[in-house]
């Protein structure tokens, strides 16, 4: 192993150590987590210890091999402008044209809390995309409707997609079939905070 991903291990297994001080903590925090500036003091509650410590047995224990090509759907790498965790740019030299890859501005590893509309957005983009759905409309109260459409018939471009259950690898997205379609075409407003 690396001597950056000894660095890494040890900041995100340190966020989660409880039995820490909230200082330290803090400092893991903030080198694995969070962008420059943004406070990662809500993230110092919340943990779950066996959780925390399943996905770090998985993430020491699992072939690289065995799921960074994800299958042979369309993926999204959603990167993180001050993303530490994840090695940047390594999909689409390897995986080619299947590969999309946004980068989501002002945000480190923990994109949806630091920036979430900006992350929705990547994500509806790239879905829009691979199921070839027609773009969100803005309103004037600011709701974000889908247009009316006919979407029985919708399917992606690519093979069969594969459905995800958890944290993919370097914020890697696998299309995830119907269940992401119904989400971003509801015909109901889907309010952001």
């Amino acid at each position: 192993m690396g001597e950056r991903a000894r660095w890494c291990h040890l900041a995100i297994d340190g966020s989660g150590d409880l039995t820490l001080p909230e200082s330290q903590r803090l400092d893991y925090l903030k080198q694995a987590f969070v962008a420059p500036g943004h406070d990662p003091s809500s993230w110092l509650t919340g943990w779950y210890p066996e959780t925390h410590d399943a996905q770090a047995q998985a993430r020491n224990e699992t072939p690289v091999d065995a799921y960074f090509a994800g299958g042979s759907v369309p993926i999204l790498d959603l990167q993180a402008q001050y993303g530490t965790v994840v090695v940047p740019n390594v999909f689409k030299p390897i995986l080619g044209d299947r590969v999309t890859t946004a980068v989501v501005p002002d945000a480190g590893h923990a994109i949806a809390p630091e920036q979430p509309e900006a992350m929705s957005d990547a994500i509806a983009q790239f879905a829009r995309s691979v199921y070839q759905i027609e773009p969100w409309s803005r309103f004037e109260t600011g709701e974000r409707v889908a247009r009316t459409r006919d979407l029985s018939r919708v399917r992606p471009r690519s093979a069969q997609p594969v459905k995800s259950g958890g944290h993919s690898p370097g914020g890697a997205i696998p299309a995830v079939g119907d269940e992401l379609v119904a989400a971003i075409t509801r015909k109901s407003p889907v309010r952001h905070r």
